[in-house]
C-alpha cells in the first residue's frame, strides 16, 4: 500500500465518524424539541411520532437547501438547521397561563398540565 491510498483511507475513516458524529448532534437536538412540545401539548404516542417524523423531515429539507448557494437561499456549507430550543419555555409558560384562564373562566374541561 502506498502513501497516497493509506491517506485516502485515513481520510475515509475520519470523514466517516465526523460525520457519525455530525449525525448524533443532529438527531438530539432535532429530536429533543418535537419531544418536549408533543409533551407539553399531552400528544399522544400516535402525535408524536408524527411530529418528530414531520420535524426531522423539515429539518433535512433546510440542511439541503443550505448545500447550494444561490441568490435566495443557501450559504454553500453542508450546516444542519433544525428546532430552536428558546421557544419552549415561553411555549410551556403560554400553555400553563391558558390553562389557568381556562379554568377560572370555565370555558371548557381543561386536562391537567402536570
Amino acid at each position: 500500500m502506498n502513501s497516497a491510498s493509506q491517506g485516502k483511507l485515513n481520510d475515509f475513516g475520519k470523514n466517516l465518524v465526523l460525520g457519525f458524529q455530525h449525525l448524533l448532534a443532529m438527531y438530539s437536538g432535532d429530536v429533543l424539541v418535537p419531544l418536549l412540545i408533543g409533551n407539553f401539548l399531552h400528544f399522544n404516542a400516535a402525535q408524536m411520532t408524527y411530529l418528530v417524523s414531520i420535524d426531522i423531515f423539515m429539518c433535512g429539507i433546510a440542511t439541503l437547501l443550505q448545500l447550494r448557494k444561490t441568490p435566495l437561499t443557501g450559504i454553500g456549507l453542508p450546516v444542519v438547521l433544525g428546532c430552536a430550543v428558546q421557544s419552549v419555555a415561553p411555549g410551556h409558560c403560554l400553555h400553563v397561563w391558558c390553562h389557568h384562564l381556562c379554568r377560572n373562566l370555565c370555558l371548557f374541561d381543561c386536562r391537567p398540565v402536570c
